[in-house]
């Protein structure tokens, strides 16, 4: 899923084949197990659930962040997209941009309990180069509101 507006990137939400058809049977009802390969159904719930969760997490985002600066800051999330494919192709793929604009890069992770057990789902908020230096400074503006570090 992509992030536009004030600040731009992509968001990530990774797990394997066991968890994310576990999250299809979850969220359609299902027992578990039930789901045994990523048809039309599975794949819908998966987006959807990206579509809630990178929604949530952006708006949070953008109170947070426009608190600390005293104006909008506009997050907004694109449809999402499902991609199967070893999980080092795929970060590489979400890191390529960063990388290639400076030897460091950046990222945000979220992992996941259900019942105080963790699930093997990963949430990652990659932002475009350009953003991290306006991530930068809206969080080291002088006379924010609030105090953060990086």
């Amino acid at each position: 899923m992509q992030m536009e507006g004030t600040l731009t990137g992509q968001m990530v939400l990774a797990f394997d084949d066991a968890s994310g058809l576990s999250l299809s049977d979850l969220l359609l009802g299902n027992p578990p197990g039930t789901a045994a390969e990523w048809g039309e159904v599975e794949i819908s719930s998966a987006l959807e659930s990206m579509n809630i969760l990178g929604s949530a997490y952006l708006n949070g985002m953008a109170e947070f962040l426009s608190e600390a600066v005293d104006e909008t800051v506009s997050l907004i999330p694109s449809p999402p997209v499902f991609f199967r494919d070893f999980a080092e192709s795929l970060l590489e793929t979400a890191f390529m941009e960063q990388a290639a604009a400076g030897s460091h890069i950046l990222f945000a992770r979220a992992r996941f309990e259900l019942h105080g057990r963790p699930l093997n789902w990963t949430f990652l908020l990659i932002p475009d180069p350009g953003s991290l230096k306006k991530l930068s400074e809206i969080l080291l503006r002088p006379g924010s509101s609030r105090e953060t570090t990086t």
